[in-house]
């Protein structure tokens, strides 16, 4: 499932409780986040945390947010947007959302190095002499 970047919006709005459940939201309050979505995406591409896809357009319409990021994309978002809307700033918030992005792109990737051998398999060579019922 993805998300879109309206949702995007209302998730970061919630998050700093600037917007409660099942209340719309100014159209002052959207346009500020969707301002700077754009910034913030590309600053997590540029720090190499993690790449969306397709941010959508500044409207805001469309958008696809994976659903494993989708939270902390919106808890990174509100922790940047949130001084500008009388909420302090929370430091921690964003640490945590910015380690949870990293490790989501990180999956899959590998280190790109070869594997090491263990050094307990090359103490004792093993060759067509090995018993099974012994394991040596």
């Amino acid at each position: 499932m993805s998300y879109t970047r309206e949702q995007l919006i209302t998730a970061a709005l919630q998050t700093i409780q600037r917007l409660g459940v099942g209340r719309d939201m100014t159209d002052e309050d959207r346009d500020h986040i969707d301002l700077r979505i754009e910034a913030i995406v590309a600053d997590l591409a540029a720090r190499d945390i993690y790449a969306v896809a397709d941010a959508g357009e500044a409207t805001p319409t469309g958008g696809d947010f994976d659903a494993a990021a989708f939270l902390h994309l919106a808890r990174f978002i509100a922790a940047e947007v949130s001084p500008d809307f009388g909420v302090p700033y929370d430091e921690a918030m964003q640490s945590r959302a910015e380690r949870r992005l990293r490790t989501l792109s990180r999956i899959g990737r590998g280190t790109g190095k070869n594997l090491d051998i263990d050094a307990s398999l090359l103490r004792y060579p093993r060759g067509w002499g090995f018993n099974f019922t012994t394991g040596q």
